[in-house]
């Protein structure tokens, strides 16, 4: 697996969670009179990533998940509206979802790695 490959499966990672999190932050303030609900979006961002040169992906890839704070927060917003439980805890469950496939890929591919290094032998 290559080092891109992981840095973009870690940007995943991050991004699914703080999809996630928003999306259980507006259920729990669905109760709180809280009037808003926040909306992450990273699509202007992956889109950017998508349209780079391969020879610096891999650089703005670890630019990013070094700066993910800040990141995360400035892809957060406050948007007018209430909040539909329903289509929260649909979204929440898709993060959620997404989050345990990109996991589920990394840890594939890390047994792959495992099995070439042990030349096919078992654990």
């Amino acid at each position: 697996m290559s080092e891109l490959t992981i840095e973009i499966l870690r940007l995943s990672l991050n991004m699914n969670e703080a999809i996630h999190k928003s999306h259980v932050a507006n259920i729990a303030n669905s109760h709180n009179g809280v009037s808003g609900k926040q909306s992450v979006n990273f699509d202007s961002l992956l889109t950017d990533l998508r349209n780079m040169p391969p020879s610096i992906r891999l650089d703005k890839a670890q630019q990013l998940l070094s700066g993910w704070s800040q990141l995360a927060d400035n892809n957060t917003k406050l948007v007018n509206g209430g909040v539909d439980l329903d289509n929260e805890v649909a979204k929440a469950t898709l993060a959620s979802g997404a989050y345990k496939k990109s996991i589920e890929l990394l840890n594939r591919q890390l047994g792959l790695m495992q099995l070439a290094v042990k030349g096919g032998k078992g654990r």
